[in-house]
């Protein structure tokens, strides 16, 4: 490539090596509605699946992509083929992080992990073939420290296309890493981020912050999913997350565990009255 400084570089890491392999491919296309420009690098680390969808060459290893406007997702298309990988390893993700910000220098800098998501109990990124793998918090942290090492600063938006990853123990583990995190509180459809609607902004205004940016992912997956699902999206500033909320909320689950109990009852009760969006499994 011939690579120059770009106001923004775009990475998304999809782990499609499961059931969700044909709505990454829908949501590469929709990002090739818009495509990389001068000022904007759209870049893709897709792992694909065997048996879910055969489209597009059926290739089933993980590969790179840059996304230009009009592309699709082949064989031919992919600037690395890196065969069979598992995307929910920090070795995997870490390399993603270093080697795309590395090679795709920009002034500002979004990361979005693509896929299940079971929040800090079950992590996200699955990968089938890998025996579930998934990434946990400690290993989005671990790979993101990498990222900011090469980068020189903090990475500008970490995002979640991901169920359920909207947690103070998620936000709160990229803390000092990060200046905005994006994920939602409840489940996604299948079709997840809008991603041609979030892009095209971008493009048309490459010297948005990342502040706007990330509050234009919660407003255009809210518009997208007005009618017919549970609609939630949430963007937080990291350094907002008060140490104070969390020391404070450690304090009182260490209590409740110690005399769980005498207090079971109690707890119990709270949970059963209160409204719910979607529970963990486990």
């Amino acid at each position: 490539f011939s690579i120059s400084k770009a106001a923004w570089t775009f990475a998304v890491y999809i782990a499609g090596d499961n059931n969700l392999e044909y709505y990454g491919i829908l949501d590469m296309l929709e990002m090739a509605m818009v495509g990389t420009t001068p000022e904007m690098n759209i870049v893709v680390q897709f792992d694909r699946a065997e048996g879910y969808d055969t489209s597009l060459d059926n290739w089933t290893e993980a590969k790179r992509f840059l996304v230009t406007e009009g592309m699709v997702p082949t064989n031919e298309s992919a600037y690395e083929d890196l065969g069979e990988v598992d995307m929910g390893d920090v070795v995997t993700l870490t390399d993603f992080a270093v080697d795309t910000f590395g090679r795709f220098g920009a002034d500002r800098t979004c990361l979005v992990l693509w896929d299940h998501g079971m929040n800090w109990h079950g992590g996200c990124c699955r990968d089938m073939a890998s025996a579930n793998d998934s990434l946990k918090t400690d290993e989005m942290r671990a790979a993101l420290g990498a990222a900011v090492e090469v980068i020189g600063g903090r990475v500008d938006i970490v995002g979640f296309d991901a169920c359920l990853m909207a947690s103070l123990e998620v936000g709160y583990s990229f803390k000092e890493l990060v200046v905005d995190f994006v994920a939602p509180e409840s489940t996604e459809p299948g079709t997840g981020w809008p991603y041609d609607s979030i892009l095209m902004p971008l493009r048309e205004n490459p010297s948005m912050g990342s502040d706007e940016l990330a509050s234009r992912v919660v407003s255009e997956y809210v518009q997208e999913y007005v009618d017919g699902w549970v609609n939630c999206m949430a963007a937080f500033r990291v350094d907002l997350l008060s140490t104070t909320v969390k020391d404070a909320l450690t304090e009182f689950a260490d209590s409740l565990m110690a005399e769980d109990d005498k207090y079971y009852g109690h707890i119990s009760a709270a949970r059963s009255a209160v409204d719910t969006l979607e529970r963990i499994p486990g």
